[in-house]
C-alpha cells in the first residue's frame, strides 16, 4: 500500500518483540516472548489502525487518477470524493459503472492483503440509485 520495507521493518520490529514478565506478589519473575503481536489496549495499536486506514484511503482517493475510473457524480467545480470514513465504518461513492466498481474492489483486496483485517462482507451493504440499469 506504498510504505517502504525499511518502515514496514521498524513497525514489525515494535510489534513482534515483546517480552513479558509474570508478577507474583509484586515481584518480576522470568520473562517470556509474545507470538501474538500488538494486544488490545497496546497504545501502539491505534496508531496501527490510523496508518492501514489512512492507506486505504489514499488507494481510494488515486482512483481518481486512473482514466477508467468514473467517480460519483458531482458539478465539476466540486472536489473528488469517492469514500466518507468515520472510525472503522467507510462509505464509498462511485458511478454504478461495471469497471469502476472492479477497481474498486481491486483497492479493497489490496488493502485486505496488505493489512491482514478483512472487510466484512455480512456487514456490508451497496445502495444503488433506482434507475440505474
Amino acid at each position: 500500500m506504498g510504505f517502504c520495507e525499511r518502515f514496514i521493518g521498524l513497525v514489525f520490529a515494535i510489534v513482534s518483540n515483546n517480552w513479558y514478565s509474570v508478577l507474583i506478589n509484586g515481584q518480576p519473575h522470568g520473562f517470556f516472548k509474545s507470538s501474538r503481536g500488538v494486544k488490545q489496549r497496546d497504545s501502539l495499536s491505534p496508531t496501527l489502525f490510523i496508518l492501514a486506514a489512512e492507506a486505504l484511503s489514499k488507494g481510494l482517493n488515486a482512483l481518481h487518477m486512473n482514466l477508467y475510473f468514473c467517480g460519483f457524480g458531482l458539478p465539476k467545480w466540486s472536489p473528488n470524493i469517492n469514500h466518507l470514513s468515520y472510525a472503522d465504518n467507510n462509505i464509498i461513492l462511485s458511478s454504478s459503472d461495471a469497471t469502476s466498481l472492479r477497481l474498486i474492489m481491486e483497492v479493497l483486496n489490496a488493502y485486505e492483503e496488505a493489512s491482514g483485517q478483512l472487510i466484512s462482507k455480512a456487514k456490508s451493504a451497496f445502495y444503488m440509485y433506482h434507475l440505474t440499469t
